[in-house]
């Protein structure tokens, strides 16, 4: 039962836990755990006749075949063999929940982190037990466990350990537990979160029907979020509940609801008179902008048909519902909002960035064809930092956008941003080989084109190390193997300086490429790996007649000189081996011995 039902995988020791709860007809079952009742493994799997095995390397139990799976979850074959389950789920949870121990107020991270190492089902029966309760709304002997659990902490400073728990999987909190400011979440903002209409409405006849917890958050909006419509029905009918409350980030129950896309919710909300169907919380999203950001076209499409909804409006960050669907490669809703007149298919933002610029960085093929094919987009506008929806999608590897992109004439190819980087530079950077060669291969793009910093696409790709778009630079006539940055150092000395052996190798066997060549603080590669400890490469120029193991920099530095500085002794042990290298003025400056 308890695998047909459970949500996540469970674990051997969550699992043995939970058949350790006695549950007696007409009683409460057993108030502690009694670890006489926790089956060992052998017994459990004994039990289930086969049907189970214990993974030896998660220590998760499941079924011994996913065909197995299936079967049970076929709806006769779920009543049959586990008639009445969600009662019997939700009763072992609570039951667990309300152990003696668990009740105690717990205070401290400390306390909570005890508890959850001591009660190894506390953490799965917390988060779910809502969810079979769900089934039954809280009835036939669940309501009376329920409220048992929900009613701690609604008069006291702290809540049932349960709450906390519960919380943070509510909001995927990745820190700990027990939050360090001063917590609140109280058993009404549990019920509604599980939509347990009838704990709400009991729990409710204590006058707190819209308390805050510790984020301003009320029931309402935890049940609008959740998608339970009855709980917000019950909830917005009283005159005691706001029905527009702003938590502390000033979104609305109506926002979170638009945002998760629970369509009869937001209908029953953006109905009501006392609710503003276009707030703006701190950031300056709408409800409309929450919706289009995750791509919920239903609840688009009713919010951009009112009157009192701007289709168009703009966050703190200068984005649009458009821009946020279209980051989020959202194609019906993006399609749904350019053909509204009163909507700008080219905004730009803070940034300057268009929804073309956001949707050809995430790759989003289908939407960068639907804004590129309108007249009032510009395919390649330029933002705050010069760069283009091309340059975009090449440091991102997105080919097929790409493609889409420089196949047409008004986009320039070769176009250079704000540091002089083109989307070559950018792919080679960040080695994105299909792109490299897509624009390499192209007449109208400088495949040795030199930013600000004099650095070419090879100097970027054999800085990162990416041997395979080295090899495919380097490979071209067009390219200069040995080029100097504004420092004077070539592709190789940069690979060098960095420990990238492999783009060194590529680089030293050409005879166009200088191994020995002097930066502007005449530093030379092997300087540079012998400063920065990298022993292979070291080794690897060392082997090299044409390289000058004992050089001097400006300084008067050598190789040995900056490995003995460095602390480096396998380099130091290289070079003090040579004949060709005078240790004298570092044994006298003391640096070796």
């Amino acid at each position: 039962m308890w695998l047909h039902l459970a949500t996540r995988p469970l674990r051997l020791k969550e699992l043995q836990h939970a058949l350790a709860v006695v549950l007696e007809e007409g009683q409460r079952g057993n108030i502690d755990l009694d670890k006489n009742e926790i089956p060992t493994q052998a017994r459990l799997l004994d039990w289930c006749l086969g049907l189970v095995i214990v993974d030896e390397g998660t220590k998760t139990v499941r079924f011994v075949h996913y065909t197995l799976e299936e079967y049970f979850k076929s709806d006769n074959c779920s009543n049959e063999y586990f008639p009445d389950h969600y009662r019997l789920a939700a009763q072992i949870c609570l039951t667990y929940l309300n152990f003696c121990e668990l009740a105690v107020n717990c205070t401290t991270k400390y306390e909570m982190a005890k508890r959850l190492q001591d009660f190894y089902f506390l953490a799965y029966a917390a988060r779910h037990w809502g969810q079979y309760a769900a089934r039954l709304d809280c009835s036939d002997g669940v309501d009376r466990l329920a409220m048992r659990l929900l009613r701690v902490g609604s008069g006291c400073q702290y809540p049932h350990v349960a709450l906390p728990v519960l919380y943070r999987a509510l909001c995927n909190d990745v820190y700990s537990y027990y939050p360090d400011f001063d917590f609140k979440f109280l058993g009404i903002h549990a019920a509604a979160s599980f939509g347990l209409k009838s704990c709400v409405n009991e729990l409710g006849k204590d006058n707190i029907w819209d308390i805050e917890d510790s984020t301003g958050r009320t029931s309402l909006s935890w049940a609008a979020e959740r998608g339970h419509e009855a709980v917000v029905r019950l909830l917005v009918e009283r005159e005691d509940v706001d029905a527009d409350s702003k938590d502390n980030d000033g979104r609305t129950p109506l926002s979170w609801a638009a945002e998760r896309g629970h369509e009869a919710v937001v209908r029953l909300l953006i109905e009501r008179e006392d609710v503003d169907a276009d707030s703006k919380d701190s950031d300056g999203q709408t409800p409309l902008s929450w919706a289009a950001e995750a791509g919920r076209e239903a609840i688009v499409r009713l919010l951009v048909e009112r009157e009192d909804v701007a289709a168009d409006s703009l966050d703190k960050h200068g984005q649009t519902p458009l821009s946020r669907a279209a980051e989020g490669g959202h194609e019906a809703v993006v399609r749904l909002l350019v053909e509204r007149e009163d909507v700008d298919a080219d905004p730009k933002d803070s940034d300057g960035r268009t929804p073309l610029s956001w949707a050809a960085e995430a790759g989003h093929e289908a939407v960068v064809w639907l804004l590129v094919e309108r007249e009032d987009v510009d395919a390649d506008s330029l933002d705050k930092h010069g760069q283009t929806p091309l340059s975009w999608a090449a440091a991102r590897g997105h080919e097929a956008v790409v493609r889409l992109l420089i196949e047409r004439e008004d986009v320039d190819a070769d176009s250079k941003d704000s540091d002089g980087q083109t989307p070559l530079t950018l792919a080679a950077m960040h080695s994105r080989e299909a792109v490299v060669r897509l624009l390499v291969e192209r007449k109208d793009v400088d495949a040795d084109s030199k930013d600000n910093d004099g650095r070419t696409p090879l100097s970027w790709a054999a800085i990162r190390g990416h041997e395979a778009v080295v090899r495919l630079l380097v490979e071209r006539e067009d390219v200069d193997a040995d080029s100097k940055d504004t420092n004077g150092r070539t592709p190789l000395s940069c690979a060098a300086m960095i420990g990238r052996e492999a783009a060194v190798r590529l680089l030293v066997e050409r005879e166009d490429v200088d191994a020995d060549s002097k930066d502007k603080n005449g530093q030379t590669p092997l300087s540079w790996a012998a400063m920065r400890g990298h022993e292979a490469v070291v080794r690897l120029l060392l082997e090299r007649e044409d390289v000058e193991a004992d050089s001097k920099d400006k300084n008067g530095q050598t190789p040995l000189a900056w490995a003995a500085w460095g602390g480096h002794e396998a380099v130091v042990w290289l070079l003090v081996e040579r004949e060709d290298v005078d240790t004298t003025p570092v044994a006298c400056r003391g640096l070796i011995s």
